[in-house]
């Protein structure tokens, strides 16, 4: 079994993220107090699919932003790499972006429409210069602020499941830097595309971000979509459970507000 399954591109953080004892207390109170289920009204325009590029950041990202504005029109996740990568800096050596520069892209420099960055998902799409006209329509839509805050935060407490739980209830998208398991993307769901166990299988080396598109309280998970086309998976969709979520499986998440 490999140590580096496919999908990857999410710079994992230099310190790993610590877990509270408290978790489980928080989150049995967050459900109890509100049980139910949610899907975020908007969903993003298509599953993608990143190939072997380590573009998952921006896929997640880009899917956010369309779940931002149900007039929104299909994002080029390629202009928010290209952007990020090799304008600003944002990519460790092996292109992998951190969370927090793609979310700084997206603030200062947008995303453009798919139309006009409409590239393979190969190292030489990823490697090509955005038009002037893609970089020009970005900017209409850059995320910006609101008054003096960001338009989007980091999510943490005791209970990372209860923040993020809150945010999808509001409609917030939110993205997730994750470190993925042993056998992913192939063999580390059950048979109703459930991780229940952040134990199982064994955790590898590699990071990953995801988009979470809603939850469910009664099969104790948040809907993920991924960035393997809609024939991966189911139609491109798993369950992340609770306490797989309230892990040191999940390294990063923020909410996209409008």
């Amino acid at each position: 079994m490999t140590d580096n399954p496919p999908g990857q591109g999410y710079s994992l953080p230099a310190m790993t993220a610590a877990v509270s004892p408290a978790a489980p207390m928080v989150r049995r109170a967050a459900i109890e107090a509100t049980t139910g289920m949610h899907e975020l009204n908007v969903r993003p325009r298509s599953v993608l699919d990143q190939q072997d590029l380590p573009c998952c950041v921006s896929c997640a990202l880009s899917a956010a932003m369309e779940t931002m504005d149900a007039a929104s029109p299909m994002l080029s996740p390629l202009f928010h790499y290209y952007v990020t990568r090799y304008d600003n800096g944002g990519a460790n050596a092996d292109g992998f972006l951190w969370l927090d520069d793609g979310l700084g892209t997206l603030t200062n420099d947008g995303i453009s429409r798919r139309d006009l960055h409409a590239l393979p998902f190969t190292a030489e799409g990823a490697a090509t210069r955005p038009s002037a006209d893609a970089y020009a329509d970005a900017l209409t839509r850059a995320l910006g602020l609101r008054g003096l805050s960001l338009r989007y935060r980091p999510l943490g407490g005791p209970s990372i499941l209860a923040s993020i739980r809150e945010e999808l209830a509001q409609d917030h998208p939110v993205v997730m830097g994750i470190q993925l398991p042993m056998g992913y993307p192939g063999s580390f769901l059950n048979s109703r595309f459930e991780w229940l166990d952040p134990d199982s299988p064994p955790r590898s080396s590699v990071g990953h971000c995801v988009l979470a598109v809603g939850y469910n309280d009664g099969r104790t998970c948040l809907h993920i979509q991924d960035s393997h086309g809609n024939g991966a998976f189911d139609q491109g969709l798993w369950w992340m459970g609770y306490r797989v979520v309230d892990s040191s499986v999940v390294q990063d998440s923020y909410s996209l507000v409008p």
